[in-house]
């Protein structure tokens, strides 16, 4: 069984502080996690965003 942290985000080129380094760099921050957010998460947010208030 799979899960979302099984899949790999490539973050460079996105705008992310983080990744913004050399091709061959890997950023090390403290605590920083690289994961999609949860659908159920994305999906709460965009259910609200549409109401408009």
């Amino acid at each position: 069984m799979s899960s979302m942290f099984d899949k790999e985000v490539n973050r460079r080129g996105t705008g992310s502080m983080k990744w913004n380094v050399g091709e061959h760099e890997l950023p090390m921050w403290v605590a920083d996690m690289d994961f999609e957010t949860a659908p159920a998460v994305t999906k709460a947010i965009m259910d609200r965003a549409v109401q408009g208030i």
